[in-house]
């Protein structure tokens, strides 16, 4: 048992506001192992349904009857009691109070199994009616998905707040590239969390502490799977990252961590909730669609419910989201949802724990950016979208009209030792770091970059989906990235960002099976950007920005050939993008006509 279990005795509390805290609560997993939960419970005796949240964040950290809404959970203790429900927190095997079996807590490894032990447990606790619904955010969210998957009989229902769905198509990678600075603040700090456990000195949690501070100089070094700070010699320190480096392909390894293919399994309703630019908005649309389409029971196909708004995850701790202003109708939303996040839960939550009254009408709320207004939908992606192509063409033109058949191609240099900065977006970064939606004005001179723009919009057009870019390029490299952003431009001329999306080359036909390229050989790659809901009003502009970076959002590709993970040393190469009468490239949009 590590120090912190040892040190984690069983206590009752009781606040002044008429909630009593049982803290360290035990429970055994189905092969021996101890964790524990606090459970937040109100004073009245009686038995209520349960809310249950397992994190790998330290239940003590981040949860508290003083904090608000926890970014880990969406709904904070005191909500929840208040609104007659038992409140459980579980520290995830090896973090926290709980005990880590054999060895050190790794990612997701037994979030299944552990999860619906937890489910059964929390319906056995003497202030329980024996109903629950288990929910949360990121990871907590994922978990929460994955304890479901298990079927066990005691749930109701599922919260999954911009959960991730598939290892490697949306958690840590996305277009076949790393996630480089996500991956490396996780590990850094799941790394810190075991070393003190481990019982490391005061000097050493200090310097782990400062590592994390500078994540993106630290994993500026190369190569990545030699990165000092994280120890390779000692297989122990932070497991979790060197595995991530290993699987770089869709493989059975990263299958057993996230499957994006479990939704069969599920048998409860879900809500699910998420941002326009937060890290992994694909994946956790992915998780309602998927469960409309695929669960087990018809309540939860009919029954669950989607929201996405134009949060970023800075948002969602209650700081700004970028650099775009979106009205009352985002503000008084208090963090996620028309209503505010925890009401939107527990109203969710009451339908199916409490028999609430049942809720009818539109499955799907979705935030129209431009128009700043919400949306209610039957489904997602809305079937009655059109794929419009608007094309690039010479001059750094965007337009409906194909290209001339004789047009030139345009070219940049991408080098990997001054990458492409990332500037906006769907993504955490450090605190300095500009996400979400952003003026671009600052990179837009960038040597690395080409730039293509059309004529101010006659009329409105409204873009509900996934655009996809098909692109036809050359490189002079084994492997190189594509990154291309679809931006708004004002009528002033500001450019903002609406979303992205990156292609590691090697990756252009399977994500399971690699190819390099011949240099100078000209490939076809067909890039999905992050869904979005985006009016682009007239008066405004389209504009394309494709390059060949975004670091440290994403690892740099060294144009070698060599997996970037070992790569030491980078070669710069030489783009070309061509938009002839053969090679179209273009942006399809999915447009909405109504």
């Amino acid at each position: 048992m590590s120090s912190e279990a040892e040190a984690a005795t069983q206590t009752i509390i009781t606040d002044d506001r008429g909630i009593i805290v049982e803290k360290n609560v035990e429970m055994r997993t189905r092969d021996g192992v101890v964790l524990r939960a606090d459970v937040y419970r109100p004073v009245a005796e009686g038995k209520y349904p349960t809310l249950l949240c397992r994190t790998p964040y330290s239940k003590d950290a981040t949860f508290s009857l003083a904090s608000g809404p926890a970014i880990s959970a969406a709904i904070s203790p005191a909500d929840a009691v208040s609104n007659g429900y038992v409140y459980v927190v579980q520290d995830c095997r090896g973090s926290g109070a709980s005990d880590s079996g054999s060895g050190n807590y790794r990612m997701y490894a037994d979030e299944k199994l552990d999860g619906a032990d937890a489910v059964a447990w929390a319906s056995q606790l003497e202030c329980s009616d024996g109903n629950v619904a288990i929910f949360g955010t990121s990871y907590v969210g994922a978990s929460a998905y994955q304890a479901a998957t298990q079927v066990p009989a005691e749930l109701r229902a599922i919260g999954i707040n911009a959960g991730p769905n598939d290892f490697f198509d949306d958690h840590l990678h996305y277009g076949g590239a790393l996630k480089l600075y996500l991956t490396g603040i996780w590990s850094l700090s799941r790394a810190r969390e075991i070393a003190g456990r481990n019982g490391a000195s005061a000097e050493v949690m200090a310097g782990l502490a400062e590592n994390i501070a500078r994540t993106e100089d630290v994993f500026r070094q190369v190569p990545l799977s030699a990165i000092p700070e994280l120890r390779p010699d000692e297989p122990d320190f932070a497991p979790f990252y060197f595995d991530i480096l290993k699987h770089t392909e869709r493989d059975d390894w990263t299958r057993a961590v996230m499957n994006k293919d479990d939704h069969r399994n599920i048998t409860v309703p879900a809500l699910v909730v998420s941002g326009w630019y937060y890290a992994v908005t694909r994946g956790a649309i992915e998780h309602f669609v998927n469960i409309r389409r695929s669960a087990a029971t018809k309540e939860a196909r009919e029954q669950s419910r989607l929201i996405v708004g134009p949060w970023t995850v800075r948002q969602a701790m209650g700081g700004p989201s970028g650099g775009l202003d979106y009205g009352q109708s985002v503000a008084a939303a208090s963090r996620f949802g028309p209503e505010g996040l925890a009401a939107t839960h527990l109203r969710f939550f009451d339908r199916f724990l409490k028999g609430g009254p049942a809720e009818e009408g539109p499955a799907v709320q979705l935030f129209v950016m431009g128009r700043n207004q919400w949306r209610s939908e039957d489904e997602f992606p809305l079937s009655r979208a059109r794929d419009v192509a608007w094309h690039l063409g010479s001059g750094g033109i965007l337009s409906q009209s194909g290209a001339g058949a004789d047009e030139q191609p345009d070219g940049f240099t991408y080098d990997p030792n001054d990458p492409f900065p990332s500037y906006g977006g769907a993504w955490v970064g450090p605190a300095t770091a500009e996400v979400g939606p952003v003026d671009q004005e600052p990179v837009l001179s960038r040597p690395d970059l080409l730039v293509y723009t059309s004529e101010p919009l006659e009329q409105d057009i409204e873009v509900i989906g996934s655009p996809k870019m098909v692109l036809y390029a050359s490189t002079s490299g084994r492997d190189t990235d594509w990154v291309v952003k679809l931006c708004d431009v004002h009528p002033d001329g500001t450019t903002y960002n609406v979303t992205d999306g990156i292609l590691r080359a090697r990756y252009r036909n399977s994500p399971e099976r690699p190819e390099l390229l011949e240099p100078g050989e000209i490939a076809r790659y067909e890039i999905e950007l992050y869904p979005t809901a985006m009016a682009f009003l007239a008066g405004h502009r389209l504009r394309i920005m494709i390059t060949s970076s975004d670091f440290p959002r994403y690892d740099r590709n060294p144009n070698t050939g060599e997996a970037p993970a070992d790569a030491a040393l980078f070669e710069v190469a030489r783009q070309q993008i061509f938009h002839d009468g053969i090679r179209a490239s273009h942006i399809s949009l999915p447009t909405i006509d109504d």
